[in-house]
């Protein structure tokens, strides 16, 4: 997977001197990408993204989450429990994680937790990056908690920094224990194990496969010149909290990454 926008400019640029049929991309940087994405489409390239669009490029189609529904989703999961919690009158203090700040899928989920909050008092105290790196994740939160132990929500726009073992995230824990309250993006077993063992309270997933299947679908379609009709192709969302972490847990497959 490629977390470096310069890295995956270079694999574009390689795509496109090789004169490829179609590529399927999800954009780290769309401000970057979008000039490749058009320069590949007028040499004749097919191109689609998913998970992550570049929306004002020539691209046929966009396959994946609407990430402004995921974030508004998130957001309302996060309402919900902090009212079942009667801390909904309180000034709440917001921390959040995102991937790379230049990704428009992130850009749309904080937008979309941000308007589904507006009702609470909230003081989004910061925003740390996480690069799509799973080890970074988990330790920028863990040296995070560390130093600044004193907020009172976690919102990640991603899966990253549980996907670490739930053991390893002492200070994380000890902060969850004390009354912080956390929603995640992602369902994948390891997040709803970690969230199971009390690292999460919601969890809002993603249908990678369906991404992955539509995306190649119609990509196969267009190279064949058939016509794709629709140019924003949404997969559905997947939700976790404590009453369901345990079903969804015999439903997926345990896997981690090493």
């Amino acid at each position: 997977m490629v977390v470096d926008s310069q890295e995956q400019e270079k694999i574009v640029e390689s795509l496109i001197e090789r004169k490829v049929d179609g590529i399927v991309i999800s954009v780290l940087d769309t401000k970057k990408m979008t000039p490749l994405i058009n320069k590949a489409v007028s040499q004749g390239i097919k191109v689609a993204t998913f998970d992550s669009d570049a929306p004002a490029s020539n691209r046929a189609f966009y396959v994946g989450t609407n990430n402004y529904e995921l974030g508004q989703e998130s957001g309302k999961s996060l309402v919900k429990i902090v009212k079942e919690k009667n801390l909904h009158q309180r000034h709440l203090r917001v921390l959040i994680m995102t991937g790379v700040k230049e990704s428009v899928n992130m850009q749309e989920r904080i937008e979309g937790f941000k308007d589904a909050t507006e009702e609470l008092d909230l003081e989004f105290v910061d925003m740390v990056e996480s690069y799509d790196d799973i080890n970074r994740a988990s330790e920028l939160l863990e040296n995070y908690v560390k130093k600044n132990p004193h907020f009172d929500l976690f919102f990640s726009a991603g899966a990253w920094p549980l996907f670490s073992p739930p053991e390893g995230m002492i200070s994380y824990k000890r902060w969850k224990e004390n009354g912080g309250i956390a929603v995640i993006v992602d369902t994948f077993y390891p997040i709803v194990f970690a969230a199971d063992k009390g690292l999460a309270d919601a969890l809002v997933g993603q249908d990678f496969k369906g991404m992955g299947r539509l995306s190649v679908e119609n990509m196969y379609k267009l190279i064949n010149g058939d016509e794709v009709k629709e140019t924003m192709i949404y997969t559905g969302l997947e939700y976790g909290n404590v009453d369901n972490y345990e079903d969804l847990l015999k439903r997926k497959k345990p896997w981690e990454i090493k």
